[in-house]
């Protein structure tokens, strides 16, 4: 929820970006819309309304704000650790964990691409491709997770 697109997101729907004072290279770079002038401005608004009202008025707009997101905690879980949500639902439903395997590593020294495919109970559920091992591995485990899903619903 302290992520710079959690803050982004927040701005956004405090229409922040709209009063954004940039100078004309950023503005016309698109910053009322990026991600770091966003999360900046709503840690500036959220300090001065803690300046001006207290804590209490401070708490009140991050729990207004941040109502909508923690209702649906294993939905926000599994967007910022894919691999800890598919690791919990494959333990509860076949008590094993998640393998992640690199297939293939491929590009230039300096610019390598990692192919990660994860099986579960020896079954391939997904597989994935990205610029590190890291972030391959969570990309499969999203399609995994929602391969998975899926195969819940279908039931």
């Amino acid at each position: 929820m302290t992520k710079e697109s959690s803050l982004a997101r927040f701005a956004q729907g405090l229409g922040l970006g709209a009063g954004l004072r940039l100078g004309k290279g950023e503005a016309r770079a698109g910053g009322a819309q990026r991600a770091s002038n966003l999360a900046d401005a709503f840690e500036a608004v959220l300090g001065a309304i803690y300046l001006d009202g207290g804590f209490e008025p401070a708490r009140a707009l991050c729990a207004q704000l941040a109502a909508a997101p923690l209702a649906d905690h294993d939905r926000l879980l599994a967007g910022e650790n894919p691999k800890g949500a598919l690791q919990e639902l494959v333990h509860v439903r076949a008590q094993t964990v998640p393998v992640y395997e690199v297939t293939a590593v491929s590009g230039p020294e300096h610019l390598p691409e990692f192919s990660v495919r994860v099986v579960v109970d020896g079954e391939e559920v997904a597989t994935a491709t990205a610029g590190s091992r890291k972030a391959a591995e969570q990309q499969a485990a999203r399609l995994a997770l929602r391969e998975l899903q899926r195969d819940e619903d279908a039931s």
